[in-house]
């Protein structure tokens, strides 16, 4: 129980209570000795060493208040009305969390713990005092714990938001840097703009190498003749287009030989582009993967160092 600043849970129950309570403008520790005072409580752990021991129920608590006088309970507590914390105390008693054991018992199981958050989200309590009473009664840093559930700390969007998350801690704030997800649809792309350029790259080589330079240039002789030949038969008044008329299998032959160096050209073409895609892509995923194995390596060490300082100031606590 030493984890306890008071030997009923009660106490500590206010003292979480009207530290996080907005509406409370005056010092915790007068209120929590007033109420002591009034009722008769012991104030010092040690008390519970005591053979005639008995704690303070949260039952007790809450009875003592409901029942009390007006006028009484705004002189201890500087207020009238303390709804918010009888309900607080109403949920415990339901939950059958009375003294300091149950709550030391009840730490054992996290699905008791989250089941009884969840009935304080549903009165309406606010995150910062759920929070509250997660760490100083039941000992739980829950913000903390959500996230070693997750060493990446969420996703974000590719490269859009990568700045690390601080976690405020009850003894030291941590930054936990998220990682960032398509990493998948990045390497895809890569995957499939390396084929692509490989492929119209060798197709390129193969249009180009059925074309043939000296045929190209023998089609272009050979036009150029049957265009002279063309004319001199125009000057002389006698029709050329007999003599001009190129041979069927020529024309398909230099038609053929020119198609193979128009489709060699395209296929270039579609390579350069091809690896540009490539290259983009693949700067996107490797800067991804780099952050990705930064955030875990970073998220672990962070969450490894966080356990042991915990372990040893529980350790320490210990042997106080």
């Amino acid at each position: 129980m030493s984890d306890f600043d008071y030997p009923h849970l009660c106490l500590c129950v206010i003292e979480v209570f009207f530290e996080n309570d907005a509406n409370n403008t005056i010092s915790v520790k007068p209120i929590i000795e007033r109420y002591a005072h009034f009722i008769g409580l012991k104030l010092n752990i040690d008390a519970r060493d005591d053979e005639k021991w008995r704690e303070w129920s949260i039952t007790d608590c809450l009875k003592s208040i409901v029942e009390m006088d007006a006028a009484k309970r705004e002189q201890i507590f500087n207020q009238k009305i303390l709804s918010s914390l009888t309900i607080l105390l109403e949920l415990m008693a339901k939950a059958k969390i009375e003294v300091l054991e149950d709550v030391v018992l009840m730490g054992e199981s996290p699905k008791k713990i989250e089941e009884f958050r969840r009935k304080l989200e549903q009165k309406g309590y606010l995150k910062k005092f759920n929070d509250a009473m997660m760490r100083d009664i039941f000992g739980k840093d829950v913000a903390m714990k959500r996230k070693k559930d997750d060493k990446q700390v969420g996703v974000e969007a590719p490269l859009k938001s990568v700045a690390a998350t601080v976690i405020q801690t009850s003894t030291r704030k941590i930054q936990l840097f998220p990682a960032v997800y398509g990493a998948a649809k990045w390497g895809v792309l890569t995957l499939v703009g390396i084929i692509v350029s490989f492929a119209s790259g060798i197709l390129g080589v193969i249009f180009f190498g059925q074309h043939d330079g000296l045929t190209s240039l023998n089609c272009y002789n050979y036009a150029q003749q049957v265009s002279q030949q063309a004319s001199q038969y125009a000057q002389m008044g006698v029709s050329g287009s007999a003599a001009g008329a190129v041979p069927a299998q020529i024309q398909d032959i230099c038609s053929s030989n020119s198609n193979f160096q128009a489709v060699g050209i395209i296929f270039v073409v579609l390579t350069v582009l091809a690896v540009g895609f490539t290259i983009f892509v693949s700067v996107r995923l490797v800067k991804m993967l780099l952050h990705n194995q930064f955030a875990s390596a970073h998220n672990g060490f962070e969450l490894t160092h966080f356990q042991l300082t915990n372990s040893i100031q529980t350790a320490k606590e210990a042997q106080k």
